[in-house]
């Protein structure tokens, strides 16, 4: 592995990484690193055109058969005879790939050597589902996938949803199961290789780790004591150490540095240690890490999640990372796009943070967590609602009628019928159509008779009636054409790709102009800013 920085210290030895077919053994009385199995592996290389609906592991399966391990080690090889293939997941159709040709012999550490099963000892309360999920952690949905898997290395349980406590059950390893998650074809993994560079992911990790109560560590040196002698001395810059907020401490094994022996030394020594490395084909370390820990859950959306109060805001989603250790639960959104400028306006990124949902977007090149705020922030204008008689009053305003409040209108007078006799208009307006009165008591049927054959337009409003009603009756009253309907603005970018969408409930008035949209909910100044900066929206709530 060679003059890695990576130290073992156990007792006065000290344990050099060094170059070599094998690694030296360690003192008897601490840990003992045997080297003694032969495993096939290859030397002679040949050239391979990927066809369609090819990937690695089924190419070298069908070529050369044999094990996993035989597999594996074929895999390795192919790694080292094309550097150009970042993951090895990740292949396409006229692809050239340079394969070993010849078998031969070589001499593989026995340690490095994976079981392909374990048994179980069943526990009251088991369902064969709840081990599987638990002993290989993975999702039910994936464990019904290997349920024929166990059935045929327990041939003696005729019905696996019958089992007892106490009854001993064979199981496929985790290694085994992770070997088998290998195969999936690269549209299942996380992300394009290109996206998840060293880099990325430590700026992903880091940026969580932030907002979740735990730490990165990428300078530097870090040391695991090994009780009582020693000590593993890891160079940071090399190795970063991740600290969750459970307790954890999670080294990240980048270039593959750490071998399987140190890394059993560790784990088995310390039961909140991890080491997780490269070797984990089609899974980002990035993964591998919130995989290791049980206060978050990796889940791949590829669709929109809705924020707020009455779903004001659709956001696409590509991964979403949710930590439940905190007071408040963290959702984070990952999303990976084509360019280095955010995507997302930074208004809506910043709605979606007061909903408890963070999100960052990653390119090639860069990790964006700052957002540009494009749009100014606006406050949705309010039609006053103290009273019905208020409200009514304040939306005539608002769509430019002079009103009079609490006006005197003659019904008989002196001069025509020998008395005087008015009545009040608790809010009237003239038009060249005539006056509109409106009134929240009920005149006597003979006066308003009266005043309707002299051309005046008569509505009675209820201050028992809600809101809406007052606000449509005026629109009624006034002729003007209003719908009610959800309103959706969605906002895309080059090539037609929607990343969010704004919708809301609303009363669409057509106003001579650009219409109104008369809202009964709240609508957040941030999002207001977007609809009017953007579509130039006009929102009045009510």
């Amino acid at each position: 592995m060679g003059n890695r920085k990576i130290l073992l210290f156990i007792g006065a030895f000290i344990l050099f990484i060094v170059n070599s077919p094998s690694f030296a053994a360690v003192d008897e009385d601490t840990v003992h690193l045997s080297f003694k199995k032969t495993a096939k592996s290859v030397v002679k290389d040949s050239e391979y055109t990927v066809k369609k609906g090819d990937y690695l592991i089924a190419i070298i399966e069908k070529k050369y058969g044999g094990s996993k391990e035989e597999t594996r080690n074929i895999l390795k090889k192919v790694r080292r005879l094309n550097p150009a293939i970042k993951n090895v997941n990740l292949i396409y159709p006229g692809q050239l790939v340079i394969f070993p040709g010849e078998i031969t012999e070589e001499i593989v550490s026995e340690r490095e050597e994976e079981k392909t099963t374990s048994t179980y000892i069943v526990k009251k309360g088991d369902s064969i589902i709840k081990i599987v999920s638990s002993e290989l952690r993975i999702t039910p949905e994936e464990s019904r996938k290997i349920l024929e898997t166990i059935r045929h290395l327990n041939p003696e349980i005729s019905n696996l949803n019958r089992i007892y406590p106490g009854q001993k059950i064979i199981i496929p390893s985790r290694g085994r199961e992770e070997e088998k998650a290998k195969e999936i074809p690269p549209q299942e993994k996380m992300v394009e290789e290109r996206f998840l560079s060293r880099e990325n992911q430590l700026s992903i990790l880091g940026y969580l780790l932030s907002h979740t109560g735990g730490t990165m560590i990428t300078e530097g040196s870090f040391y695991i004591p090994l009780s009582p002698q020693g000590q593993i001395g890891v160079n940071c810059s090399q190795v970063p150490v991740a600290e969750l907020a459970d307790g954890k401490t999670v080294l990240l094994d980048f270039s593959d540095q750490i071998p399987n022996n140190v890394k059993k030394i560790v784990e088995s020594t310390w039961k909140n240690y991890s080491i997780i490395s490269g070797r984990g084909e089609g899974q980002s370390l990035l993964e591998g890490l919130l995989d290791t820990s049980d206060i978050y859950t990796l889940t791949k959306k590829g669709g929109y999640v809705t924020l707020g109060r009455n779903n004001l805001v659709s956001l696409f989603a590509g991964w979403i990372v949710r930590w439940e250790g905190g007071a408040v639960p963290y959702a984070l959104c990952i999303n990976f796009i084509d360019g280095d400028s955010p995507v997302v306006p930074g208004n809506i990124r910043k709605y979606a943070m007061k909903n408890g949902f963070d999100l960052i977007e990653v390119s090639e090149d860069v990790v964006m967590t700052d957002f540009q705020m494009p749009y100014q922030s606006m406050d949705v204008p309010s039609l006053r609602w103290d009273s019905k008689k208020e409200l009514a009053e304040s939306l005539l305003s608002k769509m430019g009628y002079s009103v009079s409040r609490d006006s005197r209108v003659g019904i008989f007078s002196i001069e025509d019928d020998g008395f005087n006799l008015s009545v009040k208009a608790d809010l009237m307006i003239e038009t060249e159509k005539g006056a509109t009165i409106f009134n929240f008591e009920r005149l006597p049927e003979q006066f308003s008779d009266i005043l309707m054959k002299r051309g005046a337009r008569m509505l009675y409003l209820s201050e028992e009636e809600g809101k809406r009603k007052t606000v449509t009756s005026v629109l009624g009253a006034l002729g003007k054409t209003f719908v009610s309907d959800t309103y959706r603005f969605p906002y895309t970018v080059a090539g037609g790709k929607k990343v969010c969408e704004i919708s809301f409930r609303a009363l669409k008035v057509e106003n001579g102009g650009a219409p109104l949209y008369l809202v009964e909910d709240e609508i957040d100044s941030d999002i207001y800013g977007v609809l009017n900066g953007k579509w130039e929206v006009e929102l009045l709530r009510y």
